[in-house]
């Protein structure tokens, strides 16, 4: 009987593989800085693995420092608890190194990502600043970012200071609690409404799409900004496991 069952196994194994091929590849993306006393807010998402007809979450296994997380990762948007170290010695200013493992079937527009880079310290900031400098890197996409720009109730001011596109400042309303950074201009138009403005348009360096792009955020220390989509110029570099 327990030779059956084994053949029985075995053979389901060869027919599973043979459906769904070899093991779907991932990818691991690497975020640092220094421990601020804050957790990491992370937008998952689906993959879209071809040949499966169940849908599945894109991230496989969190590790902080090498630990693998208790982070709850079967979800849309889940926290990563960095003060799950604490035991083991973590403290505020201590070097933090997150590794995100997530399938690489999924779509490049809708990867994992995080929603509040800035709970990290980034290694070229100042620990002991006033004000924190979050830099997001990626490619040029057609698209608006939305920042959640919180308010300091004992100043009445709004967190985000400027806001700096591949070096320049880019004009934005930053007395909102949520702002809208419209990256389509930046973007070469299809059309134009007059002759002068095509002729003052020449004059510009336009983005196209997958050029790169570095959007800088100064903003009051203590108050991170919460990025909404992130995806949109899709920050992450990655390694390949």
């Amino acid at each position: 009987m327990k030779t059956k069952l084994f053949k029985l196994a075995l053979l389901l194994t060869v027919l599973t593989c043979k459906l769904y091929g070899q093991t779907p590849e991932t990818t691991t993306t690497l975020v640092g800085g220094y421990y601020t006393g804050k957790n990491l807010i992370v937008k998952n998402c689906y993959s879209n693995l071809e040949g499966y007809s169940i849908k599945t979450f894109a991230i496989r296994q969190v590790k902080i420092n090498g630990h693998i997380s208790t982070a709850e990762i079967n979800s849309d948007i889940f926290e990563i608890p960095l003060d799950e170290l604490k035991p083991l010695g973590l403290k505020l200013g201590d070097s933090i190194t997150v590794e995100i493992k997530y399938l690489m079937a999924s779509s490049p527009k809708t990867k994992p990502s995080i929603l509040n880079p800035g709970a990290l310290l980034p290694f070229q900031n100042n620990i002991n600043s006033t004000e924190n400098h979050l830099t997001i890197e990626g490619e040029f996409s057609w698209g608006a970012l939305f920042i959640i720009n919180p308010y300091n109730s004992a100043n009445k001011t709004y967190c985000i200071k400027d806001v700096k596109i591949n070096g320049k400042i880019f004009n934005v309303d930053l007395n909102k609690e949520i702002i809208s950074i419209d990256i389509n201009k930046l973007g070469e138009p299809s059309h134009f409404n007059s002759e002068a403005e095509e002729k003052a348009a020449k004059t510009k360096t336009w983005l196209k799409v997958g050029d790169k792009i570095q959007i800088e955020f100064t903003y009051a220390k203590g108050s991170d900004p919460i990025i909404l989509n992130p995806e949109l110029i899709t920050p992450w570099s990655t390694n390949n496991n």
